[in-house]
């Protein structure tokens, strides 16, 4: 009966210290359009089968890190990722939705072209956009 209760606490410890738990992989990287940093881009990374959708957004610098929910990283798999960002409006401009700055396409995890496998561990995965890229 010991060596049960010490193997439940053992894996009770693991859990907690996020070994085999649902976010084994993380990743992150630089967006670039054009070869320049894309400040605010929403990145998303959604299981090309089933699962949860995780999410980043990119820094003064284009980095971002993904998130599942409020937890970093995600599931290591197959993902379709999709990138947009978008002028922001002025003060008490009419438009309340920016100027969309990438390329319609990349909006579109099915027709963006950015297909990464995420392993476990840490995962850089730079996405490097341009707006001669006809699309898919």
């Amino acid at each position: 009966m010991r060596s049960c209760t010490r193997g439940g606490i053992a894996a009770g410890i693991l859990w907690l210290a996020g070994c085999g738990g649902p976010h084994e992989a993380s990743v992150s990287g630089t967006v670039t359009l054009d070869g320049q940093p894309l400040v605010g881009a929403h990145v998303t990374f959604q299981p090309a089968s089933t699962g949860a959708a995780a999410y980043g957004r990119s820094l003064h610098d284009g980095s971002y890190e993904i998130f599942t929910g409020r937890a970093g990283g995600l599931t290591p798999g197959e993902y379709l990722v999709a990138v947009t960002a978008t002028t922001i409006p002025e003060p008490g401009a009419a438009e309340t939705i920016g100027e969309l700055l990438t390329p319609e396409h990349y909006g579109d995890p099915q027709r963006s072209g950015l297909r990464f496998t995420v392993a476990r561990g840490r995962n850089r995965i730079d996405l490097p956009l341009r707006t001669a890229d006809a699309g898919p």
